[in-house]
Order: C-alpha cells, then structure tokens, then sequence
C-alpha cells in the first residue's frame, strides 16, 4: 500500500464514522488530522471533513453535559460546571 492508497483509506474509514453510521468521531477526528497536516491530494476533503466532525463533536458533548445536568436535577442533586472553556 502507498502513501496515497493509505491517505485516501483513511478518508474513506472517517466518512464511513461521520457519514454512515459508525459512530467512532474520535477516530475519524484522529485519521482527518492526519491527513490535514499532510500533503496528501486529498488534504483539502479531509479539512472539511474534520471542520463538520469538530462541530458534531462539539454537539455530541453539549448534549451529553445537558442529559447529565437534567438526570442529576431529575435525582435531585446539585450539579457542578466543570466546562473546560476558559
């Protein structure tokens, strides 16, 4: 396998978790990265790519910290903020 057949695998392997049902955002976050830092001929699909997996990350996070504060005030317990945004 070459260099080109691995970055365009990769690409293949991150849309498949982003666009198709896998799933796994922090393994397609992790081969888009790859690929953007690259000089790969596809290194301009992988940036948009990683651009729309951040966002999803990002909802994917909020949503989870909001469930949680709406169980804990569901089971009545005081919850704490502990975003890492500064």
């Amino acid at each position: 396998m070459n260099i080109a057949d691995y970055a365009r695998s990769a690409l293949y392997i991150a849309q498949y978790h982003y666009l198709h049902g896998g799933g796994n955002l922090s393994l397609a976050q992790k081969y888009l990265e790859q690929l953007s830092a690259s000089n790969s001929e596809d290194v301009n699909a992988a940036q948009e790519l990683l651009k729309q997996v951040m966002a999803a990350i990002q909802v994917k996070e909020s949503q989870a910290k909001a469930k949680g504060m709406a169980d804990a005030t569901a089971a009545g317990t005081e919850v704490e903020d502990v975003s890492m945004e500064s």
